[in-house]
């Protein structure tokens, strides 16, 4: 089985939320997807509330994702491990835009967002009931979190 992600739109009255929806389908089936983060995520991650701010968070989040992507040979794994990480690096990338337009986080960078909200066991909570899930951006997490810190 493999487990991927499409963009998913939340709307809410004041604003819409975009996210990453994880799925399972059959290993035979053909899955035409990017494998790598890349550009067209920055439009995924768009909430509308602060659209400028959105733009140049999901920019820096994207290049930070890339240079992660490369560094840790991602592009050298398994199609399953490969679809997993950027199914992980996607969702959390659209939860860390949503926290940037927040007042608390207002102000932040990219980077002082990920070390805000990557810790060295865990990551934020996103999937609140699905524990599967909630595991994957943990692990990515945890990864992110030794790369920013230099032990990888």
């Amino acid at each position: 089985m493999l487990v991927f992600s499409v963009p998913l739109e939340i709307v809410r009255p004041s604003c819409t939320f975009r996210y990453a929806l994880f799925f399972q389908v059959n290993s035979s089936v053909s899955i035409n997807i990017k494998m790598k983060p890349n550009n067209k995520w920055i439009d995924d991650w768009q909430i509308g509330e602060q659209p400028s701010r959105e733009k140049d968070i999901s920019t820096d989040l994207v290049k930070f994702f890339v240079d992660f992507w490369s560094k840790q040979k991602i592009d050298e794994k398994s199609k399953t491990t490969r679809t997993r990480h950027l199914s992980s690096l996607h969702t959390i990338g659209g939860y860390l835009v949503e926290q940037s337009i927040l007042d608390e986080d207002l102000g932040k960078t990219a980077n002082e967002l990920l070390s805000k909200y990557i810790g060295s066991y865990d990551g934020p909570l996103i999937f609140h009931d699905n524990e599967r899930w909630q595991g994957e951006v943990d692990m990515i997490c945890r990864k992110i979190h030794k790369y920013m810190n230099g032990k990888c």
